[in-house]
């Protein structure tokens, strides 16, 4: 009985990861259509910077993408960055040229996401670390000591469940 409580919680993890990742795949490969449709066509149906932006969020963690920009202020030029995610999309060439390469790295990336479902040895590196990816989640670095402890923790309360599961079993 205690069994199918912890493999339903499994089957449900693995549920909504896929759907999760099935989603990001179905967005980024839908934003790729959409902005090169739009690169070629004079149509006011402009891809959607909502969705870019929090792809490439979840992708790369980072809130900005810069690019060095060169303004002919007259007599000399002024180097500034401009962000592409806050100009997505843009038909401004040095822009579009960058931000379809973002577009197509994201294809890539929530690609190999989406195929990592089906590979066993990610489920099983997910379930060994769980404890350090739910630390990544909170929004603290998984490669960081931090996450290295909520392992170790983790790793603590799951031999200590194991050792006193029939104290445990009487008590509740």
């Amino acid at each position: 009985m205690e069994y199918i409580a912890l493999i339903t919680l499994i089957i449900v993890i693995a549920v909504i990861r896929v759907l999760l990742t099935k989603s990001d795949k179905d967005s980024a490969h839908s934003l790729r259509k959409q902005f090169n449709e739009w690169l070629v066509s004079s149509g006011p149906d402009r891809p959607s910077n909502d969705t870019f932006r929090q792809l490439y969020r979840r992708a790369t963690g980072n809130r900005q993408a810069l690019t060095p920009v060169v303004r002919d202020l007259g007599p000399m030029y002024q180097r500034v960055n401009a962000d592409l995610l806050d100009n997505f999309p843009s038909k401004i060439k040095q822009f579009a040229l960058q931000q379809l390469t973002m577009i197509d790295n994201l294809v890539d990336y929530y690609d190999a996401r989406w195929n990592e479902n089906f590979v066993p040895a990610f489920w099983i590196r997910f379930f060994v670390y769980w404890p350090q990816k739910l630390v990544g989640y909170l929004g603290i670095k998984e490669d960081g000591v931090a996450a290295k402890l909520a392992n170790v923790l983790g790793r603590l309360i799951e031999f200590i469940f194991l050792i006193y599961k029939p104290l445990l079993k009487k008590l509740l």
